[in-house]
């Protein structure tokens, strides 16, 4: 049996879903041995480590964008993607073919040897490569990372430019009469054509919301949005000015960011019904490739001008009071109870080492939150319930001598 007494006075620190409310510049510029100007795709492992093709090579960062050292050369004809499966391995996609590095970056193998221009890994490790040229291309899938290659049967008339892995498989790009998705529940052993509109366009990117939600930027309409699996698509243009989307994110709160040509980031907080910019201290407005580490909650922003990141830790962002508290305080969790993620609020009346933490009710450590030194100001985590089961469970706060502890119930 557990000591409680002790379990309760000395719980505290860390986790890395914070999402910490800019006060000043949503942005700013992270580019501490980036000695170029374009960057192109990003990819983040498991473990944080964050990276960015360029036009001078591959680097990586460490410390959540901080510094980057170079890992590689630039590859042939340059990357278009970049890919991390769960083992760690970086896959980088593009002209000159598919290639694949298992020491972080160092040294690279091409494991295909066309043209890529999509790639996505499932929950089960396989791998879908979109290969096509202007003669013509195909989805193409690997069980065994990437040694062989199988035509999954989804022909283009051009390029497979999008590609989601999870359950189902959804391709989009540009076929032969002209914008698609389509969707396969079974591997890529077959495939149907979802219905999209057909645009004059192509579809650029796909992303799933935690909802199940799809959405697909395109090159000439924005955004489309689809709540049934891709039997039916709507707009979801509200607000947004731009109408290409180059890429899109979601985080675990359901909040979309959308990476646009010459317009910046635009986000949307209520899945895709209405979107505003988020380009305060964004200095250049063609925003190729957008990644939020699932470690820091930070989100990087790649453009041709350089690379950016929240300004705060941010996995979801509200408006909450920029005023200084004037004590201590730990908020109960909202929604609760919950079911798959909560809102944890908190505030800071002075600059102090703050840690949260999450425990079950045997007062064993689920998750961290927070681990580090925060100054005056309101902030929000959210916690993702992901692998735990139904129950009780309780957060708790340590920030100089402030501690406190409330519950929350997970209700699958």
């Amino acid at each position: 049996m557990r000591n409680f007494t002790f379990f309760f006075v000395f719980l505290f620190v860390a986790f890395r879903s914070i999402v910490i409310i800019a006060q000043n510049d949503f942005w700013q510029e992270i580019n501490n041995g980036l000695k170029w100007t374009t960057v192109g795709p990003l990819a983040i492992s498991a473990s944080g480590n964050i990276f960015a093709e360029t036009d001078s090579g591959i680097f990586r960062s460490t410390d959540n964008g901080v510094n980057w050292t170079k890992r590689s050369s630039s590859l042939i004809n340059g990357v278009g993607r970049l890919a991390i499966d769960d083992s760690g391995h970086i896959f980088a996609a593009g002209g000159g073919g598919l290639f694949r590095s298992t020491d972080e970056g160092a040294n690279w193998t091409k494991i295909y040897d066309s043209e890529v221009g999509a790639i996505a890994i499932n929950d089960s490790g396989y791998i879908f490569i979109g290969w096509g040229n202007e003669a013509g291309g195909a989805v193409l899938r690997s069980t065994d990372n990437g040694a062989s290659w199988v035509n999954t049967g989804l022909v283009a008339n051009s390029y497979a430019l999008a590609i989601y892995a999870n359950d189902n498989i959804f391709s989009g790009g540009w076929y032969s009469s002209g914008a698609c998705v389509f969707r396969s529940t079974d591997n890529g052993s077959s495939w149907n054509d979802t219905g999209f509109p057909q645009l004059f366009y192509p579809v650029n990117v796909l992303a799933i919301s935690p909802t199940g939600h799809i959405f697909a930027g395109t090159s000439s309409n924005g955004v489309y949005h689809s709540t049934d699996n891709g039997e039916h698509w709507i707009a979801s243009i509200s607000g947004m000015m731009s109408s290409s989307v180059i890429c899109l994110v979601i985080n675990d709160s359901g909040y979309i960011f959308a990476g646009t040509l010459y317009q910046g980031v635009y986000r949307s907080t209520d899945d895709g019904l209405n979107w505003t910019t988020v380009n305060s201290g964004l200095t250049n407005y063609n925003v190729v490739s957008i990644a939020i580490s699932a470690t820091s909650g930070t989100i990087f922003a790649s453009t041709e001008g350089g690379l950016f990141r929240s300004a705060h830790s941010t996995t979801s962002v509200g408006n909450l009071s920029a005023n200084a508290p004037i004590g201590f305080s730990l908020n109960q969790n909202y929604p609760n109870p919950f079911n798959p993620s909560t809102t944890i609020q908190f505030q800071v009346p002075n600059s102090s080492f703050v840690n949260l933490k999450v425990y079950d009710i045997l007062g064993n450590e689920v998750a961290t939150l927070v681990n580090e030194e925060k100054a005056t100001g309101s902030y929000e985590v959210n916690f993702n319930s992901k692998g735990l089961s139904s129950g009780i469970y309780f957060y708790a706060i340590k920030a100089g001598s402030f501690i406190e502890t409330k519950k929350m119930i997970l209700m699958k």
